[in-house]
């Protein structure tokens, strides 16, 4: 029972005492209610007094939620409007005075810019002067100020002059300059457009007399006039080193010893040097390395047309040989059977003819553009390759190492097939201008 008693008088207790703090919190939500709406009041903030309406302490204090409607109702009735002013009259503008116009003295201002122009020093300031004062009187010194500031224009100036050799008169052990651009060389010029490419003489064009008509060789008639275009020759035939050249470049690859092949470039059967013609070489060697020197420069090098070599081995002479008509002459300009001991010589061992061009008798044949044909009826005047008759043979000219006198001749013409490599055949090039 007494257990009963003290649990009954406990919960009343408990009770009393949420009911002591819910009014606690309901009091001091009324109190802070009451301090916002009246902050609302004093700052005139209808937009604060709605939102404080719509809180729940407004459903709960309402002597506070009254306060607040009623200010709200204050603050949202008209305004009285403001009291009919009468019309103002504008103000009564008054214009300044005028002012004095001031005469410029046209002599003071003259001055002035001459002063200015003076203090500059420079051609711009006197330019400005003169722009105000064309005829002022300080403009002629001003001019004359100009003309001394100006630097003076120095004359167009030619272009330089290339350095050149000229091959008729060049020792052989002399090598030719690198030149960018032959066609500004003079007539025989030595040149040379590579390290290891072939020395070439710019040769001018010309007509001459091609073929002889007292020789036995009916290959070698009838004799008649030719005229070529300016073009670039070879000073020597190309030598083996400039051919190796080619190779290592190219990849090309050495024939075997059979058929039309009867030695290779690297093993001619005898010892040479670099400076050696390149031999054991047929047609399509040759104008393959033609091919490759014309892709290294950008220029076009070729093999000789027959007119074109004949032309350059002869040097504007009609005798037997380039050197005149005197075979006891002929061990000091070929490399031939009786002085050659059986083997090529290095280039440029002998003396050059009246072009400045060396070993065009002997040493090697020289392999030509031009198909075989038994008489000069019908070929070209103009000097360009003949490319019609039996071109299952190529003529070759000049000669070689194991040559009598006779096939040395400048009009001499022999054949052979193209595609044969032997001991004797080399070549030389030209190069278009």
């Amino acid at each position: 029972m007494r257990l009963i008693i003290a649990a009954t008088a406990l919960a009343g207790f408990c009770a009393l005492l949420v009911q002591t703090n819910a009014q606690a919190q309901s009091s001091a939500r009324c109190s802070n209610l009451y301090n916002q709406v009246n902050a609302a009041v004093a700052q005139r903030d209808r937009a604060a007094l709605v939102r404080l309406l719509g809180l729940p302490a407004a459903q709960q204090c309402e002597p506070e939620a009254q306060t607040a409607r009623a200010a709200l109702s204050r603050l949202t009735s008209p305004l009285p409007l403001p009291p009919v002013l009468p019309p103002v009259a504008p103000p009564v503008r008054v214009s300044p005075p005028p002012l004095p116009v001031v005469r410029a003295d046209p002599a003071a201002e003259e001055a002035a810019a001459w002063s200015i122009a003076q203090d500059a020093d420079g051609i711009g300031g006197y330019n400005a002067y003169l722009r105000r004062y064309p005829n002022g009187p300080n403009a002629s010194r001003a001019r004359q100020r100009i003309a001394a500031l100006t630097p003076p224009v120095s004359p167009p100036t030619s272009p330089p002059r290339i350095a050149s050799l000229d091959a008729r008169n060049t020792p052989a052990n002399t090598r030719a300059p690198l030149v960018a651009d032959p066609s500004s060389l003079p007539d025989f010029a030595l040149f040379r457009e590579c390290e290891n490419c072939p020395e070439m003489v710019a040769l001018p064009g010309g007509t001459f007399l091609m073929g002889d008509d007292a020789s036995d060789q009916s290959g070698e008639k009838p004799a008649r006039d030719v005229r070529l275009s300016a073009f670039a020759v070879g000073r020597f035939e190309v030598t083996r080193g400039e051919y190796a050249a080619f190779v290592a470049a190219t990849g090309r690859k050495d024939q075997q010893v059979t058929g039309d092949t009867y030695c290779t470039w690297r093993s001619p059967g005898f010892n040479q040097s670099d400076r050696d013609p390149a031999t054991c070489v047929n047609v399509a060697d040759a104008e393959a390395y033609a091919t490759w020197l014309s892709q290294r420069t950008g220029k076009t090098y070729r093999l000789l047309t027959e007119a074109q070599w004949e032309y350059v081995a002869r040097g504007n002479t009609s005798g037997r040989w380039s050197f005149g008509d005197g075979e006891s002459q002929l061990g000091t300009y070929a490399w031939f059977a009786s002085n050659s001991g059986s083997r090529t010589q290095p280039v440029g061992g002998k003396r050059a003819n009246p072009f400045g061009l060396f070993d065009v008798h002997g040493n090697v044949w020289e392999w030509t553009r031009d198909c075989w044909n038994d008489s000069y009826n019908g070929a070209p005047s103009d000097g360009s390759a003949w490319t019609t008759g039996d071109c299952s043979r190529r003529v070759l000219r000049g000669g070689s190492w194991n040559s009598y006198p006779q096939f040395l001749r400048s009009a001499y013409r022999n054949r052979n097939n193209p595609t044969i490599r032997y001991i004797i055949g080399g070549f030389r090039l030209a190069r278009t201008l």
